[in-house]
């Protein structure tokens, strides 16, 4: 197993050696109930959705992400830093 230097909660993240970061362009369909909710993540062509893996997890860890997501996101740090970002990015394009 690979360590990652993030910490939560004192505890360090550890990546499990089959360990497999996926790509998809949206949330395709989502669905949420008392105790698990889905999503099921993909990408488009013109004619289909195409669902390339379903994420199922508890509901209460689901909104508890979504609790920390909205957290993280609101700080003027990290709205700084996303602005700089994108800002760097205008500018490479421009550059080109």
């Amino acid at each position: 197993m690979a360590k990652s230097n993030q910490k939560s909660d004192s505890k360090a993240f550890v990546l499990a050696l089959n360990h497999e970061m996926i790509y998809a362009d949206k949330i395709l369909k989502f669905g949420i109930g008392p105790s698990v909710c889905k999503l099921e993540i993909g990408n488009e062509s013109s004619e289909e959705h195409i669902i390339s893996h379903t994420i199922a997890l508890s509901t209460a860890h689901f909104l508890d992400a979504i609790e920390h997501i909205y957290e993280t996101i609101n700080t003027d740090e990290a709205k700084s830093k996303l602005k700089k970002n994108l800002q760097d990015l205008l500018s490479r394009l421009d550059d080109n």
